[in-house]
């Protein structure tokens, strides 16, 4: 009886594949076909996909299933995975025609964020992950791809390609069938099921990695692994859940191809540069079988200042004060990250000091300002940096006054520790949220959809004007880049640096490369209203040359390929190198008192 059943269920599956037809398809959804456009370039982006019912593919439909259990906790102890969800939301491209649900399982599943367009949908789950922060109980894998199912069928649009995205670090709680049979039911209904799977290279149990990859075959989609936390990032990006290998963007009027064109879960993005009169851009998609699908649009470049160039004038009337004035960044971002002092004296017993960051507002107002360790979960309140007031430009400097515990200065004593900020276990990060839920952390450079926007005004507060210790040699307080979060049509940034000087003048600040020769000089810009100076140096790149993604160790000597350092020579051949906070012993870093 038993075989018979089994046999009666495999007919069925294939009864109900028979019925999926898939056919690549490939829509240009921004710019309009027909728009005029005032610039020497544009995003173009769009959806590609090859699931679903051919000619009806007009969408994304996406829902992303997270384990919750308490496993994660150990294979996870920095939460990259959220990092990974956080990265795939700023990966889809302006006015992406996705949308997107979270679903968070352990013991059973519940739905976090419902199905809704990515653009409300992004801040809503960011808000999800900050309120689920310590993972508990079971897994139940099988339930999370039933509620998943559930919200397509009733929440998801008649025409779009639906797709669900499971995360997990295990085995199913009631065995490995109801994961298979959840996944082949959803994709009886048009619903494809990938995996990621978080397993290291020792200690997993095969039959865990055995279930996931025919789950995803009986799901129509595909499975990935993860053999470290910190490849996830890459894999929810580059999951092909919609069966689409690449897209290539093409002006044809010029027969230039955009540089890089992301593809995230079936939607791509990519910049293309533009001329005067008319240009036909073109998209091709491939999917994973070698088929292609064409689709083009014609756009319209007219100049509208008398130089008959292309700049992009944000307000036809400046003087009319009901017009936004103020480019900004959608999500407010951390620009620079670093401690004040950066020498602190332990031959005087002088143990304390302050966390300092350099936040620029974005759309919408900071609501906070945290430090927090990688493996700590995550709590505006609990690490709160509280505001100091604001430089010229209108960024805004917060800090969190510490003191060193005896013991471990006394441990680091005449060590500089370089590397306190980044993304591995016991380092740190500074978050900003603001009141729309918008999260950046630094010292993340973000590479994704961040375009700018024009609002009538920044939040205005006192001058930053606080002064601190100035020692005999000179420090660099703070670094970063401006700003942290690039889009893709974004050609430039600034390496930012804030110097105390020291007994001497400042003879010449550099950005550096501990691996290798690579040194970039930075210019002095000015007093940024305490007496510290502001430095910094232009970095220009082509448009798409950064693919989506993140770049989370920009600073210090854990890694001397890929991480920097700013370092500071003043006229007496003193240094410091930012981002190494030393603790001084023997003689000692007195204060300098002109």
């Amino acid at each position: 009886m038993k075989k018979i059943l089994l046999q009666l269920c495999s007919i069925s599956l294939l009864m109900s594949l028979s019925f999926i037809s898939q056919a690549v398809s490939v829509k240009i959804n921004s710019p309009a076909n027909g728009a005029v456009i005032q610039s020497d370039n544009t995003v173009v982006t769009g959806i590609a996909s090859a699931v679903g019912t051919p000619g009806q593919n007009q969408g994304i439909d996406l829902v992303l299933v997270l384990d919750d259990s308490g496993s994660l906790g150990t294979t996870d102890p920095t939460r990259e995975r959220f990092n990974a969800v956080q990265q795939l939301m700023t990966s889809f491209g302006p006015n992406a025609d996705v949308h997107v649900g979270l679903i968070f399982f352990r013991s059973s599943a519940s739905v976090a964020v419902s199905l809704q367009q990515v653009n409300t949908a992004r801040p809503a789950i960011n808000g999800a992950i900050n309120n689920n922060q310590t993972p508990g109980g079971g897994t139940a894998i099988d339930s999370g791809i039933q509620l998943a199912s559930n919200e397509l069928a009733s929440k998801g649009r008649a025409n779009a390609s639906k797709a669900i995205l499971v995360f997990t670090d295990g085995g199913n709680n009631s065995g490995y069938e109801p994961v298979k049979q959840a996944a082949a039911a959803a994709f009886s209904q048009s619903q494809a099921v990938s995996f990621i799977g978080l397993f290291p290279s020792n200690g997993t149990n095969p039959s865990d990695l055995a279930t996931l990859q025919q789950a995803a075959q009986a799901g129509g989609g595909k499975f990935y692994r993860a053999t470290d936390p910190v490849h996830l990032a890459p894999l929810f990006r580059a999951a092909k859940i919609v069966s689409i290998d690449n897209v290539r963007i093409t002006n044809v009027t010029t027969g230039r191809a955009s540089a890089s064109v992301n593809l995230t879960a079936g939607n791509f993005t990519g910049n293309v540069d533009l001329v005067v009169g008319q240009n036909v851009l073109q998209a091709v998609a491939t999917d994973t079988g070698g088929a292609q699908a064409t689709d083009s649009i014609t756009v319209t470049v007219q100049p509208i200042c008398p130089d008959d160039t292309n700049p992009v004038c944000p307000c036809p009337n400046p003087s009319n004060p009901s017009c936004p004035a103020v480019p900004v960044k959608k999500t407010s971002q951390v620009i620079m990250g670093g401690f004040d002092p950066m020498l602190i004296d332990f031959a005087q017993r002088e143990m304390s000091y302050k966390i300092m960051a350099v936040v620029r507002e974005g759309s919408a107002p900071i609501r906070s300002v945290s430090v927090k360790k990688n493996e700590e979960a995550f709590n505006a309140l609990s690490n709160k940096m509280n505001l100091e007031g604001q430089l010229n430009n209108g960024d805004k400097v917060y800090s969190l006054s510490l003191v060193m515990d005896r013991e471990y200065a006394f441990a680091h004593k005449g060590e500089p520790l370089a590397n306190l900020f980044g993304s591995r276990v016991g380092e740190y990060n500074i978050t900003v949220v603001d009141e729309s839920q918008e999260v950046h952390s630094f010292p993340d450079l973000n590479i994704g959809n961040h375009p700018h926007v024009m609002i009538h005004a920044l939040t205005q507060v006192q001058p930053y004007t606080t002064k601190g210790i100035r020692r005999f040699r000179p420090q660099v307080l703070m670094a970063g880049l401006d700003p942290m979060l690039l889009d893709y049509g974004d050609d430039s940034f600034k390496m930012r640096a804030i110097v105390r000087s020291g007994r001497t003048g400042i003879q010449n600040v550099t950005l550096r490369n501990n691996g290798s020769s690579f040194k970039i000089a930075m210019n002095r810009e000015g007093d940024i209203g305490n007496g510290d100076i502001m430095y910094s140096s232009e970095y220009t790149f082509p448009r798409g040359a950064f693919p989506a993604g993140s770049l989370r160790d920009l600073f210090g000597d854990g890694d001397l390929a890929s991480e920097f350092i700013v370092e500071v020579i003043d006229a007496a051949q003193n240094k410091h190198a930012y981002p190494a906070l030393e603790i001084c012993g023997g003689r000692g870093c007195p204060e300098y008192k002109p």
